[in-house]
């Protein structure tokens, strides 16, 4: 059993907390409700944001279970401490399941430097989609279970492709038929895709050394916000690298960041990014061999005045996050994200839960 506070504040019921940091919270958007849970740190039941309580008041017993101090709290609105049941309600394990998921998408670390494997996006959403089948009525938007649909098509070829695996196959072939089951019942289709391209110079890391053509004057690294970047894209361990590089009478500060280990051609290929320092903004594109974005820009001479240890340089994707906030602080990021890298590999060592975690664990991710 474990103690949590019900309170009421500014209309709103809160069941528990919510977690410190984006980077480690799962969340389910349902009836009435926002359920969230602290994935590093174990979280079983969630905390919850109930912002109407006669909807929620329909389906969160079955979270908190049948007899919960916290649905009655929620039923009064009154502020107290509450007992709850470890094991929760009939609903507690799938909706988990769901919102594990979700942030497996969202925040999982993919990383060559790390050791940990990028994991199938549509593999992701194949579980997803048969979770959330299971749970559709609870669930706030209506059309949750047919996007994750469209994001699952090309899972088809992969639970295909893993079908005789001698570890993954029974799982591969179950996943596949409830996934065309949840898809005849919702009515969508699941062609037979082209096999995914899993792009390998994903795994190389960023050039290092001097620019061609060029003379390195002083060169560092810097941290990147992974709240700035779409999940998949960059190395969520390696950091940036940059150089201030003498070029053709020039100065320029040359900006490099590695991509993510394996990430799919399409999903990388649609990433843009920028980078600002020294009061100049310019794009990282992805290189020719898939090993990094870089990009470069003139500065002006005092650039050189700046210490390596001061200077730093902002990495974002417009469109994804604001591009006027302040720069990251390297020991809060690292506080943010070092427990996220070292769940991920506590999982994969563990054999994961999900069966995308399992395939990235046993199988070549070209597979799936």
């Amino acid at each position: 059993m474990t103690w949590t506070r019900v309170r009421r504040e500014a209309g709103t019921l809160w069941v528990g907390a919510v977690p410190d940091h984006p980077e480690w919270t799962a969340l389910v958007e349902a009836e009435g409700a926002v359920l969230t849970w602290d994935v590093p740190g174990g979280q079983r039941l969630p905390s919850a944001e109930v912002h109407h309580p006669e909807r929620a008041a329909d389906w969160l017993w079955q979270v908190y279970g049948a007899a919960s101090e916290a649905l009655l709290a929620v039923a009064e609105g009154s502020e107290r401490e509450v007992e709850l049941a470890d094991e929760g309600g009939p609903l507690a394990e799938p909706l988990a399941a769901l919102a594990r998921l979700g942030w497996l998408a969202a925040w999982w670390p993919a990383s060559h430097v790390a050791g940990v494997p990028a994991l199938s996006a549509a593999l992701l959403a194949a579980e997803a989609a048969v979770v959330a089948a299971d749970v559709e009525a609870v669930l706030d938007d209506p059309e949750a279970v047919a996007r994750l649909l469209g994001r699952a098509a090309p899972a088809v070829h992969a639970l295909a492709a893993l079908a005789d695996h001698p570890e993954l196959g029974s799982e591969a072939r179950a996943l596949s038929e409830r996934l065309a089951e949840v898809a005849d019942d919702f009515g969508a289709e699941l062609p037979a895709p082209a096999p995914l391209v899993a792009d390998r110079g994903g795994w190389a890391l960023a050039a290092g050394g001097e620019p061609a053509g060029g003379v390195t004057a002083m060169s560092g690294g810097g941290p990147l916000d992974w709240r700035r970047l779409p999940p998949g894209v960059v190395d969520a361990a390696a950091g940036l690298r940059w150089s201030l590089v003498r070029r053709d009478g020039r100065l320029l500060l040359d900006v490099a960041v590695p991509r993510a280990p394996l990430a799919y051609a399409e999903r990388a290929g649609r990433a843009t990014l920028r980078a600002r320092a020294d009061a100049v903004e310019f794009p990282l594109d992805a290189a020719e061999d898939g090993g990094a974005f870089g990009g470069a820009a003139e500065v002006p001479p005092s650039a050189l005045l700046v210490p390596a240890p001061r200077r730093t340089v902002t990495v974002w994707a417009p469109g994804y996050a604001p591009e006027d906030e302040a720069p990251p602080d390297g020991d809060a990021l690292a506080e943010r994200q070092e427990p996220v890298l070292l769940h991920a590999e506590e999982r994969l060592t563990a054999g994961g839960v999900s069966f995308a975690e399992r395939v990235a664990a046993l199988v070549d991710p070209e597979v799936a």
